[in-house]
């Protein structure tokens, strides 16, 4: 790719033996421009030997990017002050990439609220349109994408709770399928399939909706370690997407997700074309 958004790219963190994974991307291949947008920077983080965590949201290009912005994301209020203060900042990371026939375009990246019981979800995803359309709006291109954490509209499975069940994991309150326990929100989308309605609406989605239930371009699996036998049914939901205003690139929009041991979600690509 020319361009790459990436989400949860590690700086400093012991899960990755403290490795600056930008500026290892950087010196490995031909990319020549990075920003970055921190999402979770703590010395300690208490929950199974993390320890230190420095991670969030990058972009990558082979051309020069000439402005960078990191907005902020609404913070959960479900959640006890203590989790809080441990827990992620989701942002969006916004750049300007100056293309080789002297066009500027925009990239944004995201990666939104998965576990969230409130309203999150819903005050994220209007910010990230409202940055989508106030560049829109003032005539601006723009590619964005990331991992929204949500289903597309027409989605055919919104309840994912008994695939994901681990053997003897208890995944409601009460036995009679009851609320759901925390952390286990993140299978059940009831009344979330709106959320990104106004999205495919108003813009160029790479992969169109006729094609997001096809297991090709589901980009999501809990199941992504050691359980290479399961790969054909392993992946289960999309939740990772690109859209531009710029032209119908339909056509180009395709998914890798034959890397189930390599990460949990699958990239999607698809190709802008300019004149010269």
């Amino acid at each position: 790719p020319d361009i790459l958004l990436f989400q949860e790219i590690d700086l400093s963190s012991k899960r990755t033996d403290y490795l600056n994974q930008i500026q290892y991307i950087l010196d490995k291949t031909y990319f020549n421009y990075a920003s970055y947008a921190s999402g979770m920077d703590v010395q300690f983080a208490p929950k199974d030997g993390t320890g230190k965590l420095d991670f969030g949201n990058a972009i990558f290009s082979r051309w020069k990017i000439t402005d960078a912005e990191r907005i902020k994301l609404a913070l959960r209020t479900d959640q006890p002050s203590y989790v809080q203060y441990f827990y992620l900042r989701r942002n969006i990371l916004k750049v300007k990439i100056e293309l080789p026939n002297n066009q500027d375009i925009y990239a944004v990246n995201i990666h939104a609220s998965a576990f969230a019981t409130d309203d999150t979800k819903e005050k994220q995803m209007k910010k990230y349109r409202e940055v989508l359309d106030e560049l829109n709006s003032t005539g601006e291109y723009f590619i964005s994408g990331g991992d929204f954490n949500s289903l597309p509209p027409n989605a055919q499975t919104i309840d994912f709770c008994e695939e994901d069940r681990c053997e003897d994991e208890k995944i409601h309150y009460d036995v009679d399928g009851g609320p759901h326990l925390e952390g286990s929100y993140f299978n059940n989308f009831e009344g979330e399939l709106d959320l990104l309605t106004p999205l495919y609406t108003a813009y160029y989605p790479a992969i169109d909706t006729s094609l997001v239930n096809n297991h090709k371009h589901l980009t999501h699996s809990t199941w992504n370690t050691n359980y290479s036998s399961l790969e054909s049914e392993s992946w289960s939901r999309k939740l990772d997407y690109l859209f531009t205003n710029y032209q119908n690139w339909t056509l180009t929009g395709d998914t890798d997700n034959s890397i189930l041991e390599t990460s949990d979600h699958a990239p999607v690509t698809a190709i802008l074309y300019f004149n010269q």
